[in-house]
């Protein structure tokens, strides 16, 4: 970890879909409440799914082609590394969000170890209140250098509106998920994919006897195992992402009859991604 650095903790995942449809009807069927679409000034849109602990997961796609178009020809960095995961990587989830209180200063940091994009991408969209009423909320993302083209983005995401959204409703999930507790990583080079990890998540790297090589996030655990044989040595992908349940029994009871084929065991619950390689695997937390 640099010196001085702080701790970095998860604020969210991006998992590129075709279309919100399906995006909706996949998390909706595993149990999951979804919030309404949203817009992106760049084209984007999503139907995010929040956690009781401040994470959430952001499915995305492209609802306006023209808009996104135009970003993509104004250099938006954010539309750029979307369109460049969509075009070449296979995997279902192209972007990590770390939280920031001070998106500027995390670029100057990263830009320091010549981790650092130049650019940043920053954006306000309309957001109606359940009262009705509309607000405005205003984001500022500073992003990681790319690993490589097979490889999430990552970005620290910066809320800069004062508004605070009142989203309990969306936060109680049939399945019981309360969490994003863990993200697995496969990597060629290990010793680079490593350094790397450590230096933009600001973490250390742990040695496990188990679970192979473990970083701690401030609530969220990332692991790196090597990639199966015949993988691109460049590529670091994101192989399953965790979530904490408050009881196995109630996710299995939303995947019976969902006709989303699983596997159970006696501590997890795994489920393949649709939009892309890799799994979400439930876990029971303590309440």
């Amino acid at each position: 970890m640099t010196r001085g650095a702080k701790m970095r903790a998860l604020d969210h995942l991006v998992l590129p879909f075709i279309d919100l449809a399906q995006a909706r009807d996949w998390f909706s069927r595993l149990g999951f409440t979804v919030a309404p679409d949203a817009r992106h000034p760049f084209g984007t849109e999503n139907a995010c799914v929040f956690f009781a602990d401040g994470t959430f997961f952001e499915p995305l796609a492209i609802g306006s082609a023209e808009d996104y178009a135009r970003a993509l020809e104004g250099g938006n960095l954010f539309v750029e590394r979307d369109e460049g995961f969509r075009s070449h990587a296979p995997d279902a989830v192209s972007a990590i969000a770390l939280k920031s209180s001070d998106a500027l200063a995390d670029q100057a940091h990263l830009r320091a170890s010549q981790l650092g994009e130049d650019r940043l991408t920053e954006f306000e969209r309309d957001l109606t209140l359940p009262s009705g009423e509309a607000a405005r909320l205003s984001f500022r993302l500073a992003f990681a250098k790319s690993f490589g083209d097979q490889t999430p983005t990552v970005f620290f995401c910066e809320a800069r509106h004062r508004l605070s959204v009142d989203r309990s409703a969306l936060l109680a999930h049939a399945n019981g998920a309360m969490s994003i507790t863990g993200v697995d990583f496969e990597a060629g080079d290990l010793e680079r994919a490593t350094r790397h990890i450590e230096a933009v998540f600001c973490c250390e790297a742990q040695v496990s006897p188990d679970r192979g090589i473990v970083f701690d996030l401030a609530e969220t655990r990332v692991t790196l195992a090597p990639a199966q044989e015949g993988s691109d040595k460049a590529a670091l992908r994101v192989a399953a992402v965790t979530v904490g349940v408050d009881s196995l029994s109630k996710a299995e009871a939303c995947l019976t009859g969902s006709d989303i084929p699983y596997s159970a065991d006696d501590e997890t619950i795994t489920v393949a991604f649709p939009n892309g390689d890799g799994r979400l695997v439930f876990v029971e937390e303590p309440v």
